[in-house]
């Protein structure tokens, strides 16, 4: 049966009053504003107090972490007696464990001593140091035997020929030997105090009349061939003056004379002098 106009007309109508009811929402939720969002002064402090808290308890979970990464010792012990294996069961690495050897070597007689080993953490510290004991250590002066000892001259010496002197031991006997070979040679007894607290436990005053120095044997760094890398590495050269020695011979050209040096900005007569020995010039 065919549809009328009119009702055709009412059909339309319907339709349209569908869509608009479905999409009425939508349009007015367009034309509505976003809600601002406020925040009172009392909100933002409490927010700043609870990150704070909870920045503190990350923190005190991280040193109860560390702290047991260490055991605390069965027993009262003494230092100079732990074994390096018995550094590690405490918690210690290889490495650290290494270093506290050598330093209970050479004899701790305090807590003190023992603090102040720079690879020890203060958590382990903390919890050995009410176990620790430590003898009474006599301080004796050093025993020096009337037998004749032959002189050594300190750039040929050999490390056993230095052990065997009064005061040496084999820790520094090495230490001799490998600052000589940074330098290139001795120049003078007294560098010897310029080694890692060489002073503190050897009497360089008795050493003095077993030591010579022959400076004719000192190996010198050449100034127009000799690399950034070999001054810099050379105990009295730094690496702002190993720079600047480089830069004024590329800028200048080969050195003739030691004492062209003085015209860098960063070398004063006094280190001239100190360097001049270890330094010469090849054309």
């Amino acid at each position: 049966m065919p549809i009328s106009k009119r009702n055709r007309r009412g059909l339309f109508l319907l339709l349209l009053l569908g869509i608009l009811v479905a999409y009425m929402p939508r349009i007015l939720i367009g034309y509505a504003g976003e809600e601002e969002l406020e925040i009172s002064f009392e909100e933002i402090v409490r927010l700043e107090e609870e990150i704070k808290e909870h920045q503190a308890i990350k923190k005190v979970k991280k040193k109860k972490i560390r702290e047991e990464k260490f055991l605390t010792p069965k027993q009262a012990f003494n230092p100079n007696d732990y074994s390096k294996k018995d550094w590690m069961k405490l918690g210690l690495s290889e490495k650290q464990a290494a270093v506290v050897c050598r330093f209970s070597q050479r004899g701790l007689s305090s807590n003190e001593d023992l603090e102040n080993i720079f690879v020890l953490p203060k958590e382990l510290f903390n919890k050995i140091k009410d176990s620790t004991f430590y003898p009474e250590l006599k301080q004796e002066k050093p025993v020096f035997e009337k037998k004749v000892i032959e002189s050594v001259e300190l750039n040929s010496v050999t490390r056993e020929a230095l052990i065997d002197l009064p005061g040496i031991g084999a820790f520094y006997a090495d230490k001799i030997i490998s600052y000589r070979e940074n330098l290139g040679g001795y120049v003078s007894i007294e560098q010897l105090r310029e080694i890692w607290k060489f002073e503190e436990y050897v009497h360089l005053e008795h050493l003095e009349q077993f030591l010579t120095v022959d400076s004719r044997i000192i190996e010198r760094l050449d100034l127009n061939n000799s690399t950034f890398e070999q001054l810099k590495n050379h105990p009295y050269i730094s690496y702002s003056v190993a720079n600047s020695i480089v830069k004024m011979r590329k800028a200048h050209g080969d050195y003739y004379d030691l004492e062209e040096l003085l015209e860098s900005k960063l070398i004063d007569r006094e280190l001239f002098e100190k360097i001049r020995t270890y330094l010469k010039v090849e054309q």
